[in-house]
């Protein structure tokens, strides 16, 4: 999905709801990142780590459509450690690492802004693309929207309408609701799992607390995408793990014209 944010302010220019190698700090012959590109920035979920988004990098590098240029670790003082600084051919492909990861939404999000804010300085880099996995989606815009399974959205308690407005309202959705006028893309691409168990979940989270992005995003004259992942291969831990659909979707978001 892609979101667009200018990096002073809290605009993102295209997301996508999903979910080591370590890395010497060599300065490349070309610089990592300039001003003329739009990085993909990916972020990892709850209790995640390098090796959380490395098989999405991975797949984007073999498809030709980025190369991975930067790690950015943030320590767990909120400080911005950079590494690999590679240039190369493609949308240069941006790591984010939160060492406290398990730190929650709250501080995913103020990290992730102060790593935007990093590439503005450094490279001037003015808009972004943004994969987010599980919490790291949270991060980018916010997600799981309307409730997590066995915390507070049982299976089949909430419906959604043909809008996308969902029947029940779960803590924190309000208040997306009340942010979304700051959200601001290009093309969004909403990318869900549904292991099929009987639960219409991915096992961590509902089908409708996904899709109930629509709603939120209903103002947004934006390219509105949704696709489904079916079966073992989508549950929420496995979504950024070589799911073929998952890549497929990379892939054909990030080369769409």
């Amino acid at each position: 999905m892609k979101l667009t944010r200018r990096l002073g302010q809290r605009l993102v220019k295209g997301w996508l709801l999903l979910g080591l190698l370590l890395g010497s700090t060599l300065m490349p012959q070309r610089p990592a990142l300039s001003a003329a590109t739009v990085p993909i920035v990916f972020v990892h979920g709850y209790g995640g780590s390098a090796r959380s988004t490395t098989p999405l990098i991975e797949g984007l590098e073999r498809a030709g459509v980025g190369h991975f240029a930067l790690r950015v670790t943030v320590d767990r003082t909120g400080g911005l450690h950079l590494a690999r600084e590679h240039g190369g051919a493609g949308a240069p492909l941006v790591q984010v690492v939160f060492q406290a990861n398990k730190a929650g939404a709250a501080a995913f999000t103020r990290w992730l802004l102060a790593v935007y804010a990093r590439l503005k300085a450094r490279y001037g880099v003015r808009a972004v693309s943004a994969v987010g996995h599980s919490l790291g989606a949270y991060a980018v815009i916010a997600g799981p929207y309307n409730g997590v399974l066995r915390l507070n959205d049982p299976p089949h308690q909430v419906r959604l309408a043909p809008s996308g407005q969902p029947s029940q309202q779960r803590p924190g959705f309000a208040h997306l609701l009340a942010l979304r006028r700051q959200f601001q893309a290009q093309r969004v691409l909403n990318l869900y799992g549904d292991v099929r168990d009987g639960s219409a979940s991915d096992t961590a989270v509902t089908v409708q607390s996904a899709r109930s992005l629509r709603w939120v995003l209903r103002d947004w004259p934006v390219a509105y995408q949704e696709m489904a992942a079916h079966g073992a291969a989508a549950q929420h831990s496995r979504l950024n793990e070589g799911n073929p659909v998952v890549d497929r979707a990379l892939r054909a978001f990030f080369t769409a014209r």
